[in-house]
């Protein structure tokens, strides 16, 4: 372990999705299994490190089940490239371990959820799964608009059937958000 080089890298989702946000703990579902993983639930057996490995496999193994558990799309992804073995993170060999904050199901009904376009709060959702789906909505909401942005500027340049079919697909987008934000006010409100 002493010996090990190299880099390690652990993503909350791919470039395609969103990371989700729990209220409450005051960051994203990644830190707060990073910092859980550091703090010792990461530790290899009965060796009392936490590694590269070890933390990885402890870190996309959490997220995963969580995803799974609320029911929203963020596949974590976990890459580590190096020699001569697996790194030492932290040494808890004849250490205390420090107490973080609950776990996520524990902070259900804390906080609130934070737009993460504009950083506005939003009310507070009554449950976890509400939070999350808030988010999620939020997350396609942004991703259609950034698609009615692309699309938008396709017209400009567009003549005859083409102009057409970008103006049906604008207005398709339109109502698509139109849908997102009547259900994010549905869960805010509802």
């Amino acid at each position: 372990h002493e010996l090990a080089t190299g880099f390690a890298l652990i993503a909350a989702s791919t470039d395609q999705q969103s990371a989700y946000e729990l209220g409450g703990l005051g960051h994203g579902l990644l830190s707060y299994y990073l910092l859980q993983g550091l703090a010792g639930q990461a530790e290899k057996e009965t060796s009392q490190l936490v590694t590269v490995k070890s933390l990885q496999e402890y870190v996309l193994n959490e997220l995963k089940k969580k995803s799974v558990a609320v029911g929203f799309q963020q596949a974590p992804m976990g890459r580590a490239d190096g020699n001569l073995g697996d790194m030492i993170l932290v040494d808890w060999r004849g250490g205390a371990r420090p107490k973080l904050a609950d776990s996520p199901a524990d902070t259900a009904d804390a906080g609130s959820v934070r737009d993460r376009q504009t950083g506005a709060q939003t009310q507070k959702p009554t449950s976890l799964a509400t939070q999350l789906k808030i988010e999620r909505l939020q997350a396609q909401k942004q991703y259609k608009l950034e698609q009615y942005k692309r699309e938008e500027a396709q017209l400009a340049g567009a003549v005859g059937e083409a102009e057409v079919v970008i103006e049906q697909r604008l207005d398709r987008l339109l109502q698509e958000i139109e849908r997102l934000e009547q259900e994010i006010e549905e869960a805010l409100h509802g």
